[in-house]
């Protein structure tokens, strides 16, 4: 996760082959808790719902790119970490942690006119570890 972080802030892209790594060992530790497959899907599809509104329709809206699509590939592999937990509670406290976190120094950046483009993964990151230590 942290060499996803660094790579989205300093090039503004995700690897692919990054994201992939992380969503094969995130399946695997998903399942090695005694996880079924069902449920990792459905964790998995349901954590990106939100992204994926963002991604399709406000980016049509506002006629410029809100998401990345590998921040959508980076929660889905999230998604499946938080199998174990209430999905609903832990999915309004992971958006609601990584949203005001980037809000905050998105508001920070803008105030001192340093940069107009905000990478996201690192506030998804944070907001999955406080989750992990808090549930």
């Amino acid at each position: 996760m942290l060499f996803l972080s660094i790579e989205d802030i300093q090039t503004k892209e995700i690897s692919n082959f990054g994201n992939l790594l992380f969503l094969f060992c995130s399946i695997l530790y998903s399942k090695l808790l005694g996880n079924s497959i069902g449920n990792i899907l459905i964790s998995m599809s349901t954590y990106t719902c939100p992204l994926i509104f963002l991604y399709g329709y406000l980016s049509d809206f506002l006629k410029k790119e809100i998401l990345g699509f590998g921040d959508i590939k980076f929660v889905m592999s999230i998604g499946i970490l938080m199998t174990s937990y209430n999905l609903w509670l832990s999915m309004y406290y992971f958006y609601m942690i990584s949203f005001l976190l980037a809000s905050v120094v998105g508001i920070y950046l803008l105030y001192r006119k340093r940069e107009k483009e905000l990478a996201m993964l690192p506030y998804f990151s944070i907001s999955f570890c406080i989750l992990k230590i808090f549930l």
